[in-house]
C-alpha cells in the first residue's frame, strides 16, 4: 500500500510540474521603428501584438521600453525604443521566427 501511495504522489508531482512548465512565460521585444528627428510613426504595441496573435502567439502583457544602447544623436538614426511583450515560453521559437528576441534584463 505504501508503494502505491508513493507512485500516486510521484504521478501527481510529474503532472503538476508539467502544468507549471506549460505556464512559464518570457518577455520578447522588437524595435518599434522610430527614428530620431523623424515624424514617422513608431509601430504601436497594438499593431505589433496583432502580428504575434496572427501567428497564434498569445500576448499576456505589453509595454514600451528602450534597448539600453547609447546612441549618438543623429537625425535618421534609431531611437532605441522597443515594444516588449510577455508570452508563453512555448511560443518563443515562433516569435523568434518573426524577428522578436528575448529580453535580457
Amino acid at each position: 500500500m505504501r508503494i502505491l501511495g508513493l507512485f500516486v504522489t510521484l504521478g501527481l508531482f510529474v503532472i503538476s510540474t508539467a502544468a507549471q512548465a506549460e505556464d512559464e512565460t518570457t518577455e520578447v521585444f522588437k524595435p518599434d521603428g522610430s527614428l530620431q528627428c523623424e515624424a514617422t510613426q513608431a509601430i504601436t504595441l497594438t499593431e505589433m501584438a496583432r502580428d504575434l496573435r496572427r501567428r497564434g502567439i498569445g500576448v499576456l502583457d505589453s509595454r514600451k521600453g528602450h534597448d539600453g544602447v547609447f546612441r549618438m544623436t543623429m537625425c535618421g538614426a534609431s531611437t532605441g525604443n522597443i515594444n516588449i511583450f510577455s508570452i508563453f515560453l512555448r511560443d518563443l521559437t515562433e516569435a523568434e521566427e518573426i524577428g522578436f528576441r528575448v529580453l535580457d534584463e
